[in-house]
C-alpha cells in the first residue's frame, strides 16, 4: 500500500462515509436486539396474562423481528 492510497482512504468523504456506514450498522444491530426482546417479552407476557388479542400482538412483534433482519441485511449489503 503506498501513499497514495492511503490519502485516498483518508480523505473527509470517506471518512464521513464510513462514519454512517458504521452508525448506521450499530443502529440496526440495536434494533435486532430490540425486536427481539419485545418478542421475548410478547411470549412471557401471553403466558402471563392469557390476552385475547394474542395472535395480533405477537404477530405484530414477529413483523418487528423480520424488519430488524431486513434492516441489518440492507445495512450490510447496500451501505
Amino acid at each position: 500500500m503506498d501513499i497514495s492510497q492511503i490519502n485516498n482512504l483518508l480523505t473527509s468523504k470517506n471518512i464521513i462515509l464510513y462514519f454512517f456506514k458504521t452508525i448506521a450498522l450499530i443502529i440496526s444491530i440495536f434494533y435486532l436486539i430490540y425486536s427481539v426482546v419485545i418478542l421475548k417479552q410478547t411470549e412471557i407476557m401471553n403466558k402471563t396474562l392469557q390476552a385475547k388479542n394474542y395472535f395480533l400482538i405477537y404477530s405484530i412483534s414477529l413483523f418487528q423481528v423480520f424488519l430488524g433482519v431486513f434492516l441489518l441485511l440492507l445495512t450490510i449489503f447496500f451501505l
